[in-house]
């Protein structure tokens, strides 16, 4: 009782949430993957904390009478607040960077819930990198994509180096998108988004909001054809970018080995 009481007490009451669309957030462990919805207030992404729970196999009391979702695990216990940052853990306070908040049947939490909460409560870790929309759990292995683009005369260039062999397969959803599709999930882009912007390309998108691996390419019309040569025993990836009525010799030819 002592402890509600304290955790009543420093309930901090957020008005006026500016809430963004819903988007896929994946949640990548060793043998399986959890595409939950995340929504984004005031600058935090929030995830649904009773469906990661629940796929985990942690065992949860919902109590609407003192607005509190107490977790379990074995002997531990981790107990958040409707409307408070303040969460315990076995007695200690955490204090999270947002707080903690439930619209009707749904308890949600800002990420780093996963990071400085769960991964506390089961020993096991869960990684966030901030500005990215995925988190990796336990001994999950990423390997890690760069990208980069250049202007070839007239070609574009995009560039891909990948910390292990990757396969990439390549379509044409419309004359302004085109997809590459990786073969492996998950993958740790060192940054999401390239804007290049030269006549051929406007930029490239990381995109694993469904479990699976691509890159988004925006385009321009022009572009008839994309031509992938791979390097460095698909480590590295050359994708070239030709124009409508330029032929495909025109294109320099890449080097063997990484820049």
């Amino acid at each position: 009782m002592v402890l509600l009481a304290a955790l009543g007490a420093a309930l901090f009451i957020f008005g006026g949430l500016i809430q963004a669309a819903e988007t896929s957030f994946p949640i990548f462990f060793p043998d399986s993957k959890l595409i939950v919805k995340a929504d984004v207030m005031n600058r935090s992404v929030y995830l649904p904390i009773k469906e990661i729970i629940t796929h985990i196999g942690l065992p949860y009391t919902d109590s609407f009478s003192l607005e509190t979702l107490t977790i379990r695990s074995g002997s531990n216990q981790l107990v958040v607040t409707k409307n408070s940052a303040l969460i315990s853990y076995n007695g200690q306070i955490i204090l999270l960077p947002s707080a903690i908040l439930r619209e009707d049947d749904r308890w949600l939490a800002p990420v780093e819930f996963l990071t400085m909460g769960l991964s506390r409560m089961t020993g096991t870790e869960f990684r966030y990198r901030p500005g990215t929309s995925r988190v990796f759990v336990g001994n999950v292995e990423a390997p890690e994509l760069e990208m980069n683009a250049q202007t070839l005369g007239s070609i574009t260039r995009l560039t891909l180096r990948s910390s292990a062999p990757l396969n990439l397969e390549v379509r044409r959803e419309d004359s302004t998108k085109a997809i590459l599709s990786i073969d492996h999930t998950p993958i740790e882009p060192v940054r999401e988004r390239l804007d290049h912007k030269d006549r051929l390309l406007r930029s490239v998108t990381f995109d694993d909001s469904d479990g699976a691996s691509k890159l988004v390419l925006d385009i321009n019309r022009e572009v008839s054809d994309l031509r992938i040569t791979p390097a460095s025993n698909n480590r590295v990836f050359f994708v070239d970018l030709l124009r409508t009525g330029d032929p495909i010799t025109s294109a320099p030819l890449p080097p063997t080995e990484p820049l």
